[in-house]
């Protein structure tokens, strides 16, 4: 669904969850890179989508603290240059404007390096153009920028493995967690499963200190209906395949390579394996 369809009800939903616990919620926000249907692709019109949204997070009444920043994007994301596509990239950072007892806000987040500096602490990388993925596929594999359509292209601007691993970084700088916390992710609109891999990754060098880390991710695409009429449902299997298989396999290779290690785990032998390939997670998804 277009970003236009669910801005309210995303809206609505951040500012009751920083409401609920408005010293431990706050959201990140990337900014759409389309417009409204029509002319949606044309620099003027992407700027009017990210002032709507601005406009929106403001509303008095979401009792919201909102700040705007860019993620700034390493010229090698970029493409050659006939790409248009431009190097710095809208996002809000934003948290419930509560204060505590010293006039401070509440919001615990409100003293991470990206809600303080208003970007990433270095330019971010961006998914490889050749990594790009087509989840509703029926057949899940890589597709490639030459093999999507524009508006899927889009969809992959601000994701993959580096992405997530820097935006990370940045939004924990400065904060005193430690192993005591647990931080968990709720992705509305994810097109990969490079987020929860991001965190998988992040296992193997975190020290005693690093609070766990997980993610909930929403199947938002609504690709029709399946089933008897009277007991039709959202078809967002082929998503939700495509997710696991991808997470899956990502800590097939992790544990394969020993970069990752899972307490109790201990590989089987090829042939009582099957198709893990030498691999038995019963465990892990």
């Amino acid at each position: 669904m277009h970003w236009s369809v669910n801005l309210q009800p995303a809206v609505r939903l951040i500012s009751s969850a920083c409401a609920g616990k408005p010293s431990h919620v706050c959201a990140l926000i990337v900014a759409p890179n389309v417009g409204r249907p029509g002319d949606q692709y044309t620099a003027e019109n992407i700027a009017k989508a990210e002032d709507e949204v601005d406009q929106a997070l403001r509303e008095e009444q979401l009792q919201l603290q909102v700040r705007r920043g860019s993620l700034q994007f390493d010229s090698t994301c970029l493409g050659s240059k006939s790409s248009n596509r431009p190097g710095l990239h809208t996002f809000w950072l934003v948290y419930n404007n509560q204060k505590d007892a010293e006039g401070k806000p509440a919001c615990r987040f409100a003293a991470s390096y990206m809600a303080v500096r208003k970007c990433p602490k270095s330019p971010v990388h961006g998914a490889d153009r050749g990594t790009w993925v087509n989840p509703c596929a029926g057949i899940a594999r890589l597709a490639g920028a030459d093999n999507l359509s524009k508006a899927q292209r889009s969809k992959q601007w601000a994701t993959g493995l580096q992405f997530w691993d820097e935006v990370r970084d940045s939004l924990l700088t400065w904060l005193d967690f430690d192993a005591s916390y647990g931080i968990c992710y709720i992705q509305t609109f994810p097109y990969d499963a490079t987020l929860p891999m991001s965190i998988c990754r992040s296992r193997s060098k975190v020290t005693g200190k690093s609070p766990a880390e997980m993610v909930i991710g929403t199947l938002f695409a609504n690709m029709g209906t399946v089933g008897a009429m009277a007991e039709e449902t959202v078809d967002n299997s082929r998503i939700e395949a495509f997710s696991h298989k991808s997470i899956r396999n990502f800590v097939m290779n992790e544990l394969k390579d020993k970069r990752l290690k899972i307490t109790g785990y201990t590989p089987l032998p090829l042939q009582a394996a099957g198709d893990a390939g030498g691999l038995c997670l019963p465990h892990v998804m």
